[in-house]
């Protein structure tokens, strides 16, 4: 999904920025990990279709991005 996928982005360019790349790729995958598992106990506990749950994580995933960012591009500066 390219919104969780977006967000998973801006989470660790963010995170490199400050403490590197290893730090940075971790954060990319605990949040990607993060939104799956909390779309798997949504429709599982609550019963609810995986089509609504995926597109409602979509608009929340892309509302966090752009808030994250403020609606900039974002990119990784080398740390010397």
């Amino acid at each position: 999904m390219t919104a969780i996928l977006a967000l998973s982005g801006v989470c660790g360019v963010l995170v490199m920025n400050q403490s590197g790349l290893a730090v940075g790729v971790l954060i990319m995958v605990l949040t990607g990990v993060g939104f799956g598992l909390l779309n798997g106990v949504i429709i599982t506990l609550f019963q609810v279709s995986p089509f609504i749950v995926t597109l409602g994580m979509a608009s929340v995933a892309r509302g966090l991005a752009l808030m994250a960012t403020g609606g900039l591009p974002i990119m990784m500066f080398p740390v010397h």
